[in-house]
């Protein structure tokens, strides 16, 4: 593993490119709706992103650092190219155009010059200026030539670039980089000896993660290669699972990840074979443009650890490892706006048919809006705000992931129309942002759409004077 931060010295001369060894590198991330399902104003510690700029996307003005991991050693000299332009630029506009101007050795020494400049105005560190010398003079594909090229093409589209198109998530991540607040690792998730080293950076540097991001687990892992067999993606999960282990958390830390094609689940028949749910799509965000389609999935950093605890390498259906999975999102799962939360499990009730929990469930599976809402209405006016969240939180119990969302939105709705909230601020039942929940809601054609909401809640995070929780 290579770290390269303030005050760890490893210099940018010993990264050997790989050859044709060279693991690919996604210049943008394949989830076309990872900042609109996963950014959040909540307070951040330490916000850990998986991939090239999907840590961009997510920081907050409450992030107190950002640690960015991948195995691939370009995104080393990505982050050293990056960073030096954060620090000479004040906009994004600048940015962008910079960036567009380093067509050859003069610019790059131009840009060398001009982070030399800001030394007394924002934290340039000398490693910096260390790394930018070394990776500046490389013609191969670790060199600043070679990332720039690679990067150039996407540069202008929002889909991926959303943080250069909102003025508010630039200026972020532009104070992050110029206080110091940002970190490259190069780690393999999937070899223990990265992870240790991984986990030891972290606790030495007292950064407790409050959010890790980890794009798609299964892909990372082995991917639906036919070739690889089943058991040594077992291997690599478990490796993976172990490791987080030994991370810093925070008590309420957050695991967002994602699964191509929908979540992968656990699912057997009445003689309890296992059913490999090939082709079924769980849980997807269908309203992006482009393909394929992915699930976007929130959970407890500590219930995804957990899940993966009893996990033993054979040569089993790659669903048999979300075994655990399956029971938290059956028991737990809302799945609303397109997005899977799987929440801490709610109350198991006993209720007969006839009691408040199951007659509402009844309405609501239905689809019959009209007797929902008279039936939330005389609970709010008997009961007040508590009162109903109690009643919903036992309704759950008798729902689906899909059905629960439902509950959601119809009691959204009516909040909308009658302009006041009928539910106190819970995340433990709706885990929306307070902020999206008084949005009108309306179904999306195209993620696109929902990018301008984005960048007006980050303004209004921006702007207010307390953290938005």
């Amino acid at each position: 593993m290579s770290i390269f931060s303030i005050g760890m010295r490893t210099s940018a001369i010993q990264l050997q490119s790989m050859g044709s060894k060279m693991p690919y590198i996604w210049q943008t991330p394949d989830e076309i709706g990872f900042a609109v399902h996963f950014w959040d104003a909540r307070p951040q510690t330490t916000l850990v992103a998986v991939g090239t700029t999907q840590g961009y996307s997510l920081v907050n003005k409450t992030t107190q650092h950002l640690v960015r991991l991948d195995y691939n050693p370009q995104l080393a000299v990505q982050d050293t190219l990056f960073g030096a332009l954060f620090h000479v630029s004040d906009t994004a506009e600048q940015f962008r155009h910079r960036f567009e101007q380093l067509q050859g050795p003069a610019d790059f020494a131009a840009l060398y010059d001009g982070l030399e400049s800001k030394r007394g105005e924002t934290n340039v560190s000398d490693l910096l200026l260390e790394r930018y010398r070394a990776f500046q003079h490389r013609t191969d594909d670790m060199g600043l030539s070679a990332i720039q090229k690679m990067f150039d093409s996407d540069i202008h589209d929002s889909r991926y670039y959303d943080w250069l198109d909102d003025p508010t998530q630039y200026a972020t991540i532009r104070d992050l980089y110029r206080r110091g607040a940002v970190t490259f690792l190069q780690v393999n998730l999937f070899k223990e000896y990265d992870m240790s080293l991984a986990a030891d950076y972290l606790h030495s540097n007292s950064h407790r993660i409050s959010t890790f991001v980890l794009s798609d687990p299964i892909d990372l892992a082995g991917g639906p290669d036919p070739n690889m067999e089943n058991h040594r993606t077992e291997i690599a999960i478990k490796t993976l699972q172990l490791g987080l282990s030994i991370f810093p958390w925070e008590e309420d830390a957050v695991m967002q990840w994602t699964s191509v094609g929908g979540v992968p689940l656990f699912r057997t028949d009445p003689k309890g074979n296992s059913i490999s749910p090939n082709g079924k799509a769980y849980y997807l965000d269908k309203s992006a443009l482009v393909l394929p389609s992915y699930a976007y999935v929130e959970m407890s950093a500590a219930a995804f650890i957990g899940m993966f605890s009893d996990i033993e390498p054979a040569n089993l259906p790659r669903e048999y490892n979300f075994r655990r999975f399956t029971d938290m999102v059956d028991s737990a799962g809302v799945f609303i706006d397109h997005k899977l939360y799987v929440m801490p499990t709610g109350s198991s009730s006993q209720a007969t048919r006839f009691e408040p929990p199951r007659r509402l469930a009844y309405y609501v599976r239905k689809g019959w809006q009209r007797w929902a809402e008279g039936f939330i209405r005389k609970t709010f006016e008997t009961s007040g705000d508590q009162g109903l969240l109690k009643l919903a939180s036992e309704t759950d119990a008798w729902l689906t992931p899909r059905e629960r969302g439902n509950l959601r939105k119809i009691i959204n709705g009516m909040e909308l129309r009658t302009g006041h909230l009928l539910l106190p601020e819970d995340r433990v039942f709706d885990p929306r942002p307070l902020e999206v929940r008084r949005q009108i809601q309306q179904p999306w054609k195209w993620s696109d759409d929902r990018f301008p909401d984005l960048f007006a809640r980050r303004r209004a995070a921006m702007a207010s004077n307390d953290s938005l929780t």
